[in-house]
């Protein structure tokens, strides 16, 4: 199963809630960090080797489980928005340039982030916001739309997207079952959380809109089974509990007791 951490942190935004208390035989403790910036995308390929990236260009890079990182040169000095690896050395994250067009820019690394070669997204016309790979070659960018590569990221070809009024929205993640089975999500504020789905390894995709504001992560349990959370950015409705039990062709839709917005979700 392929699966993506992005945080170390699971958060939900659950107020006024009591919660069973669990046995803890291991505390969380703050790390050191060598940089004073917002760091606010993390990805790990193990328990040791993991790279932390955010604000200024900055990219940190640990191999002993967080308890040293190393500074490297991500050779730009924009906010970094996604980091991915499929391995301790070949991995890619986004920024996006500061000034006209504004342009968004793919970083890469064949050595674990020793070097990271930046390179202008060839269609300029569109925003890129994230960025998933199966392997060196084989690999998918989101954002204003879905584009695939099976070259590393050399040369990309926008995805075949089967056309209604959502398809088009904004796409903010990936998040695989397999190499054929796996959804994007996204979506647009007030308007519609949209949950795109593949079955033919990213070649075609269809776009379904499933809640009212966006889907910032989706869970998958097994072929059949995944679930979502959805909320309102004004907090004037409950987070919604979105679950499907056949691939995500259907949606069930049911209300918590709770306002904000979901983030992340994790089992």
């Amino acid at each position: 199963m392929i699966k993506t951490f992005n945080s170390i942190l699971t958060i939900f935004i659950l107020l006024g809630t009591t919660f069973p208390s669990f046995a803890q035989t291991q505390p969380w403790k703050k790390l050191s960090s060598p940089v004073d910036v917002t760091l606010r995308y993390l990805h790990f390929v193990d328990s040791l080797t993991g790279w932390a990236a955010g604000e200024a260009g900055t990219i940190i890079r640990t191999t002993d489980g967080g308890a040293n990182w190393e500074i490297q040169n991500s050779t730009v000095q924009t906010f970094i928005m996604d980091i991915f690896f499929v391995d301790k050395d070949f991995g890619w994250a986004l920024t996006l340039k500061d000034e006209f067009p504004f342009t968004s820019v793919i970083l890469k690394t064949t050595n674990g982030g020793d070097e990271w070669m930046a390179e202008n997204f060839p269609d300029s016309s569109k925003l890129i916001r994230t960025i998933f790979f199966f392997d060196s070659l084989n690999g998918f960018a989101g954002g204003s739309y879905i584009a695939r590569t099976s070259d590393g990221g050399n040369s990309w070809v926008e995805a075949d997207i089967d056309s209604n009024m959502v398809s088009g929205f904004p796409v903010y993640r990936f998040n695989f079952y397999n190499q054929q089975f796996g959804y994007a999500y996204g979506g647009r504020i007030d308007v519609a959380g949209v949950v795109w789905r593949t079955t033919n390894s990213g070649l075609n995709w269809s776009a379904q809109g499933i809640s009212a504001d966006e889907v910032f992560d989706i869970f998958i349990f097994d072929s059949l089974n995944a679930i979502t959370l959805s909320g309102d950015p004004e907090g004037l409705y409950p987070i919604t509990d979105l679950k499907t039990t056949n691939a995500g062709i259907n949606w069930i839709y049911k209300e918590l007791p709770f306002f904000g917005l979901s983030f992340r979700i994790d089992f």
